[in-house]
């Protein structure tokens, strides 16, 4: 499959270079097309270990390679009050704080020697580990994840290192504008909600080496886990490895449940104090979730209105034809629960209101008036050749599976999302851009203090300090 993959990258390489030869001249991103790719994606083996974890094998014996990826429910979320941060640190703590059998330095050196790549960490709400090694190698790069996830050292030493990155980390989101707009847009767009409470040095503090142990047992004996297997392998064999090492792990746990979605929030515009020369916004609001009938309209949406850069309306309209914004775009992120949508921008701080206003009018206009069929038409074809090249490699696809079982949602998302694609229109996508209310949502505006002076038409201010 990779070497096809190199083969059809080639092949359009020397399609736009012949073109360029031949006088058509250099392409132009905001108006060029391709083509619609067929989408045809390998077929994914599935297996379930004695335990009922579910296993997803998709050979590639291009290479004498093989990677593992373990996922499981677990993460920031479900830190308990007063401890927040508890997970980042075993995030950091896990792979460098040696195992039961090895101390650190000696484990890094067990891995160097089979030239293998091992990881393992938590996000918000899940955790994954991988390991990258020879085929020939495979089953020692079992042993060492075995060892490395079941039985972790925690030592001391490294143990106290973790809490101290994790708190200079904490300190930093400070002094950068972009990550301190969205600590406090996750604040008050999930204000009541466990998804909205902030890390913070004090909570850091408070996490014990107990926490972290007693963290990782409920992970391993509590949680739900997922495997996915990408390379130069044997099926029955692996199968077999997989299940001496890990068949122990939990297919499914009550620690871990998925939460319920966040109440819609309270329309509030927030300042945050901060002494620069630009300035920082960021709307945003709940949305469609990932199996609501809106979703493939609302990507498509989002896309037109600033998710398919110089190509989107934000981008045209605030930096291309007026040069008052450095970056400017929109997101839509569907999950099980809920999802997210907004808009971002950085710009000077005398034209922030102005930047303002037009994101705020651009948003108007795509949820009052709608969308172009040439608008729909080129996000559906762009839209649908990424997710084709998403999966040139392999292990993409594996993941998605992964992440579907692990969230409860239908396996095909993939080639569900390609057909519903197919079939979207003009009206779908209008309706759904009525999402983009930016009358209602969180602003945030990180910047000078001065910002609070003038008033804000229709919007409730609160005023923050980092």
């Amino acid at each position: 499959m990779g070497r096809l993959c190199n083969v059809v990258l080639l092949f359009i390489a020397g399609i736009v270079l012949a073109g360029c030869a031949a006088g058509q001249g250099k392409l132009n991103p905001r108006t060029a097309t391709f083509e619609r790719e067929n989408f045809t994606p390998p077929a994914v083996a599935e297996e379930a270990l004695p335990g009922g974890v579910k296993v997803f094998m998709l050979e590639d014996h291009d290479i004498p390679l093989v990677r593992l990826y373990l996922s499981f429910r677990g993460g920031a979320v479900y830190d308990p009050p007063g401890k927040k941060g508890l997970s980042d640190v075993l995030s950091t703590l896990w792979r460098t704080g040696g195992t039961k059998e090895s101390d650190p330095a000696t484990f890094d050196e067990r891995v160097d020697a089979l030239a293998a790549e091992l990881s393992v960490g938590l996000g918000r709400d899940t955790g994954f580990a991988s390991l990258s090694v020879l085929s020939e190698e495979l089953e020692g790069g079992l042993d060492l994840m075995r060892e490395l996830l079941l039985e972790p050292r925690f030592d001391e030493g490294v143990f106290e290192w973790a809490k101290a990155k994790e708190r200079a980390a904490v300190s930093r989101v400070k002094d950068n504008p972009s990550s301190l707009a969205f600590r406090e847009f996750r604040r008050y767009l999930y204000k009541g909600h466990p998804r909205g409470v902030i890390t913070t040095e004090e909570s850091v503090a408070n996490v014990t080496r107990e926490d972290v142990v007693n963290l990782h047992r409920q992970l391993t004996t509590e949680s739900g886990w997922v495997i996915g297997a990408v390379g130069d392998f044997e099926p029955a064999a692996l199968f077999d490895a997989l299940t001496s090492h890990f068949g122990a792990l939990p297919a499914k746990g009550g620690s871990f449940l998925p939460l319920d979605a966040p109440p819609d929030p309270e329309p509030v515009l927030v300042l945050v104090e901060k002494e620069t020369e630009q300035s920082t916004l960021l709307w945003g609001a709940l949305a469609p979730k990932v199996e609501s009938s809106e979703r493939t309209p609302m990507e498509v949406a989002d896309q037109i209105l600033g998710g398919s850069g110089f190509q989107s309306r934000l981008m045209r309209e605030i930096r291309s034809d007026r040069g008052l914004a450095y970056g400017v775009g929109s997101f839509y992120s569907p999950f099980k629960e809920f999802g997210v949508m907004g808009m971002s921008g950085e710009t000077g701080f005398s034209t922030t209101r102005e930047v303002w206003e037009l994101m705020a009018e651009e948003a108007g206009k795509l949820a009052s008036f709608g969308v172009t069929e040439g608008e729909v038409e080129l996000v559906k074809n762009t839209v649908a050749n990424s997710y084709i090249f998403r999966y040139r490699d392999p292990a993409n696809l594996v993941l998605e599976r992964m992440g579907s079982e692990l969230s409860g949602l239908p396996k095909d998302l993939a080639e569900r999302f390609m057909r519903e694609l197919d079939m979207v229109t003009v009206d779908d996508v209008s309706e759904a851009a009525k999402n983009f209310k930016v009358g209602e949502g969180i602003w945030i505006v990180v910047g000078k203090a001065a910002l609070e002076d003038e008033p804000w038409p229709g919007w409730r201010v609160e005023r923050v300090k980092p």
